[in-house]
C-alpha cells in the first residue's frame, strides 16, 4: 500500500510540474495570452471527462 501512495505522489508531482511548464512555455515562448491557455486547459480537461465515462467502460 505506501509504494502505491508513493507511485501515486510521484505522479501528482510530475503532472503538477508538467502543466507549469507547459503554461508558462505558451504564455513566454509562444505568445499565448493567459486567457487563451487557460480556456484551452479548461475546453481539454472538459473533453478528458466526457470521454471518461463512455471510454471508461471498455
Amino acid at each position: 500500500m505506501r509504494s502505491l501512495l508513493w507511485g501515486r505522489g510521484v505522479s501528482a508531482l510530475g503532472d503538477g510540474l508538467w502543466f507549469t511548464i507547459w503554461a508558462l512555455y505558451f504564455t513566454r515562448i509562444a505568445g499565448l495570452p493567459p486567457v487563451t491557455v487557460g480556456a484551452g486547459l479548461a475546453v481539454a480537461s472538459a473533453a478528458g471527462m466526457a470521454a471518461a465515462v463512455p471510454l471508461g467502460a471498455l
